[in-house]
């Protein structure tokens, strides 16, 4: 009895540690239609707002892109490596080459869904 008691015991302490490592951070932005790193800056693409940007794990975060938003433009996907960061969004797909502080529009499209960067080519 002394076992069962002891190992439910394990099995609960170690439900609650896994519970406790979500921390929320931001509650401010409801529609955050993605989120891309690229391994020290982490990117949240919100609809209506911009590219938001957080270099100390989300605790704080800082808004480029607002130039984006205009009216009709949704985000659908964003990916990131090293200093360039592609956006897809509903007319157009996005580029910076300066960690997401501006952006230029290198295609026009009917609404790429999603994007990714894999060796240095990039799908949309």
């Amino acid at each position: 009895m002394k076992k069962f008691i002891l190992i439910l015991s394990l099995i609960l302490i170690s439900h609650r540690v896994a519970e406790a490592q979500w921390v929320l951070v931001d509650t401010t932005h409801n529609w955050i239609q993605a989120f891309a790193d690229n391994g020290s800056i982490i990117y949240a693409a919100v609809s209506g707002d911009g590219i938001y940007r957080s270099t100390n794990y989300g605790q704080n975060w800082t808004l480029s892109g607002h130039n984006l938003c205009y009216i009709g433009n949704i985000f659908f996907d964003i990916c990131a490596k090293d200093s360039l960061v592609y956006l897809a969004a509903y007319s157009h797909i996005y580029k910076s080459t300066n960690y997401g502080t501006t952006w230029d529009s290198i295609i026009t499209t009917t609404g790429a869904q999603c994007i990714t960067n894999f060796n240095n080519y990039i799908f949309a």
